[in-house]
């Protein structure tokens, strides 16, 4: 089982959805912070694993100088990303590719951004590699993840039973939650040296319950048809519904952000 098998347990349409809410949920704070580790307008810019291209165009709204590639695997992403993006003809560029075999020039970039990517690499110290072969020299990277130990906390504590149940998914799917606490030595190994680290909170009274315990995008006809195949999953996901009518509900996930530059 892989992400793509996980995906269409709930349908490409609701984990599209789901992405959108992901990226939109860090976007100010994560765009800040890459900012401060050197992210600038003018800048040939890797989205790799972009999905379908939120985070793309919004690098392309903010940064209307910049140029843009999107490398994606994924067909039905990909297929939506190139809709989606269809405006910036010109700024845009789409790879249908892997990481791990792809036709990007080497010394072409001056940013590469990676965002909940490395928890699904089986060898993230290779594409670390790859990374710092396609970055121009002086160029950065900034890989964005979580890590299981630190992930998310919530009041009343649905988190708890999230991750046990997730845990198992992911040990499934080969899913490496952990990769939090090693994105720096992982891009130490691929090359990479000015290392930094920094983390981006995500607070529910600030962005609003709804839009965290929303993210899934998921109806209750769909947690029906997701019983028949996965009961557990289903009912983390009604938890995580009936989260959002309750006025007492807190909750607060963090984001991990850590640089590398090609020296």
């Amino acid at each position: 089982m892989n992400y793509s098998d996980l995906y269409n347990l709930i349908g490409v349409k609701a984990e599209i959805n789901r992405l959108e809410r992901q990226v939109s949920l860090g976007w100010e704070k994560e765009f800040r912070t890459l900012k401060w580790l050197g992210l600038e307008d003018g800048m040939k810019i890797l989205d790799l694993g972009g999905g379908p291209g939120f985070f793309s165009k919004l690098l392309l709204e903010n940064l209307p100088n910049c140029k843009v590639t999107l490398l994606e695997p994924d067909s039905d992403f990909m297929k939506f990303a190139k809709e989606n993006l269809s405006e910036y003809e010109g700024r845009v560029e789409f790879k249908e590719e892997s990481i791990y075999n792809n036709s990007l020039d080497g010394e072409k970039y001056d940013f590469v951004v990676s965002r909940f990517v490395f928890q699904h690499l089986d060898d993230p110290i290779a594409a670390s590699k790859e990374i710092y072969r396609v970055l121009k020299y002086g160029g950065i990277v900034s890989v964005i993840d979580s890590d299981r130990g630190v992930w998310g906390i919530s009041e009343p504590d649905i988190l708890k039973n999230e991750r046990n149940i997730l845990g198992r998914l992911e040990k499934k799917a080969r899913w490496n939650r952990e990769v939090g606490r090693k994105l720096l030595r992982i891009l130490k190994l691929g090359g990479f040296n000015g290392l930094d680290f920094e983390a981006v909170a995500i607070h529910s009274d600030i962005v609003g319950v709804g839009s965290i315990a929303g993210e899934m995008n998921i109806t209750n006809e769909d947690i029906k048809n997701l019983s028949r195949v996965n009961p557990k999953l289903a009912h983390l996901l009604k938890q995580s519904k009936d989260m959002i009518s309750s006025k007492n509900t807190i909750v607060i996930l963090i984001n991990l952000i850590a640089k590398g530059v090609k020296q």
